[in-house]
């Protein structure tokens, strides 16, 4: 039971590392983009995009279309508002907001993960 649990855990945390990947080379991405390119159902990508979101390692840029016509999210990487880099050291404040420290320039700053995009702050 105990080693069916890490294999589990291992291959989600393998798709997670497959869908940040996929979003850092291919910024403004759907799920469905993210499943479509990464030949994965749409049913695996959709928790780990959470996932990411809820820890902080994506954002919400903006809304897009699904080759249905329908509305859904674009997907980024959390990068730094100065320098643009994506090497970020991350630590969650509350619910929404997490401080951010960037591993190139040494700025710091915060983000709000809202319902429909992420909004930086930058703290010097």
């Amino acid at each position: 039971m105990t080693q069916d649990y890490y294999r589990s855990s291992r291959m989600l945390a393998d798709k997670c590392i497959k869908v940040r990947n996929f979003i850092r080379y291919n910024p403004k991405c759907t799920n469905e983009n993210i499943a479509t390119g990464l030949g994965m159902k749409i049913q695996t990508v959709t928790p780990r995009t959470k996932e990411l979101k809820e820890n902080g390692i994506i954002w919400i840029v903006g809304k897009g279309k699904t080759s249905s016509n329908r509305s859904a999210w674009l997907y980024s990487i959390a990068s730094c508002p100065k320098c643009k880099s994506n090497s970020l050291s991350v630590t969650k404040m509350d619910a929404v907001r997490f401080a951010y420290h960037c591993n190139n320039c040494n700025h710091n700053f915060i983000a709000t993960v809202g319902s429909d995009r992420t909004q930086e702050v930058l703290v010097e």
